[in-house]
């Protein structure tokens, strides 16, 4: 019982620890418009990440896509690239392939599916905490 409680325990702070985390790079966000060259750091190869407006982006160009065109493209109908394209709320997945074989591609996710995530487990503790606190003080009771 002991190690399942430590467990837990270690596992919601890690969890607001990533929350906070989160909650900082809200404010730091890097914008994706208006600049010239690379946004966002470089994971490895040319995959990136970035906190952006709109959510955290992963995407393999200098730029994530965001669904406003892409740019560089001239009006010749044979340089539009095949699209596929799945959206949920929160959660976008656009996928470029141009006739000439490169590939472009962002997953974007909104902050709100890993703000709720990393708050479940230290609500969870919390309440936890405060069920075991009231046991106690009923056991302790003279009644």
């Amino acid at each position: 019982m002991w190690k399942q409680h430590r467990i837990f325990t270690l596992a919601a702070i890690f969890s607001v620890i990533l929350f906070l985390l989160l909650l900082i790079m809200i404010p730091l966000s890097t914008t994706p418009w208006g600049g010239e060259g690379p946004v966002g750091w470089r994971l490895w190869d040319d995959v990136r990440i970035g906190n952006f407006g709109f959510g955290i982006a992963l995407y393999n160009q200098g730029q994530p896509y965001t669904r406003s065109g892409i740019i560089g493209l001239k009006n010749d109908s044979s340089e539009f690239p095949k699209v596929q394209v799945f959206e949920f709320p929160g959660l976008y997945y656009h996928h470029f392939q141009f006739e000439t074989g490169s590939v472009w591609w962002t997953l974007t996710l909104s902050r709100v599916y890993p703000i709720v995530l990393t708050s479940i487990l230290p609500a969870a503790w919390l309440l936890r905490w405060h069920l075991h606190r009231q046991r106690s003080r009923a056991n302790k009771s003279p009644n």
